[in-house]
């Protein structure tokens, strides 16, 4: 074993580079590509979204993360705590992206997700 080079502190194995506290802080976790934005997913500005619950709410892509929904600027998880409340249909959902959907090839913003990247893959 020896001293990392990079934080001169932790040691490491003999056919390592860098120690493993050291090689966490350089490669990130997710990378950008792995980012869940409606952009990432295909949707462009002024795509509009539906609320699976009830069709009838829709919101309007504003950005890469946001939504235009009754005259406001909404995050997605904001919005489906919202819509939620209103339809009393249980909020036990961790994001917006499963409750909302572009169009009916997908369940949801996950699906979408999914399939646009894998398409992007081949």
């Amino acid at each position: 074993m020896k001293k990392c080079p990079n934080c001169e502190i932790n040691y490491m194995q003999d056919n390592e580079e860098i120690c493993s506290v050291c090689s966490e802080k350089v490669s990130p976790k997710t990378s950008k590509s792995d980012s869940k934005t409606f952009y990432a997913m295909g949707l462009k500005n002024g795509d509009i979204i539906e609320f699976i619950f009830n069709p009838e709410f829709k919101a309007k892509i504003d950005g890469e993360s946001t939504v235009w929904f009754e005259e406001k600027e909404w995050h997605l998880t904001p919005l489906m705590k919202e819509l939620c409340k209103r339809t009393g249909v249980r909020d036990n959902f961790g994001s917006g992206f499963e409750v909302f959907r572009f169009d009916k090839q997908d369940h949801n913003l996950y699906d979408r997700w999914n399939r646009y990247n894998l398409s992007i893959e081949l």
